[in-house]
């Protein structure tokens, strides 16, 4: 702690205390890019952390494969190589998938891409029909009751749950044909770093997109405070979000609109 007692000292304190500042921080890791940023540090009250790629490192894996209607297995991962050979982009849940069933080409007719906001994609692919993939309740598929205790127990363990659909065109309602969890790695330094925070009386608040469950089990494996108190973000306002954003610690299904709106809050 620097104490200055004379005023003529400050030009010299205030060049010392940001050098020091910014020692501290970088034997921790820490890269402060102003000066101001060195004095918010100690006024930090809430953190907001996204999952997939901050408490996780991103790296994903196939847990498990399920065939959910009278077609054969072997014809439905066939189908889903195909579907992953249409994409043009790659991302860590696409390499998963091409890692388990493999990337087979073929014509494609027409496609929906992936959004954030989306949250699947859709493809008619010549001679073999059109298919869309992504999370439950937002591919265009009816969702069972049997099929909905599925995703539960799935989101229970900490995975997600992908939804294969069966359409009969890229603006229709299909069927469910599959259903594929994924599960993504903690980081080896998360549990401490979060610790860290709550030690200081920082609150962490997790905002994800993934399906709230599966965000809340694994908040709580790294030991976020709270981690059970959790909402999804599908089907609510921007003026309900707004007034629940101090109350839930755990935010799932949220589109990047709503990040945006939810720091917002969470800063007012």
């Amino acid at each position: 702690v620097l104490v200055i007692s004379c005023p003529c000292a400050l030009g010299l304190a205030t060049p010392v205390a940001i050098m020091v500042g910014s020692g501290v921080g970088a034997k921790n890791g820490i890269l402060f890019k102003t000066a101001e940023a060195i004095e918010k540090a100690g006024k930090i009250q809430i953190v907001a952390l996204d999952k997939t790629g901050t408490i996780t490192d991103g790296t994903m894996c196939v847990t498990a494969f399920e065939e959910l209607g009278v077609t054969p297995c072997d014809e439905i991962k066939r189908i889903m190589a195909l579907v992953e050979g249409s994409e043009e982009s790659i991302n860590n849940t696409s390499r998963a998938l091409i890692e388990y069933f493999g990337k087979e080409s073929c014509a494609v007719v027409d496609k929906v891409p992936f959004s954030s906001k989306r949250k699947y994609s859709a493809v008619t692919l010549e001679g073999v029909g059109t298919y869309a993939i992504g999370a439950p309740h937002f591919v265009p598929c009816p969702v069972s009751e049997a099929l909905e205790e599925k995703i539960k127990a799935h989101a229970a363990e900490g995975e997600r749950v992908l939804l294969l659909a069966r359409l009969d065109s890229l603006e229709s309602m299909g069927e469910a044909v599959a259903m594929v969890a994924i599960a993504d790695r903690i980081r080896p330094n998360a549990k401490e770093t979060i610790a860290k925070f709550q030690e200081q009386g920082v609150t962490v608040k997790i905002i994800s997109g993934d399906h709230a469950a599966t965000v809340s089990t694994i908040a709580a494996r790294v030991g976020v405070i709270g981690a059970e108190n959790y909402i999804s973000c599908e089907d609510i306002s921007d003026e309900e979000l707004s007034s629940v954003a101090e109350k839930y610690t755990v935010f799932g299904r949220v589109t990047p609109e709503q990040k945006v709106l939810l720091v917002k809050a969470l800063k007012a």
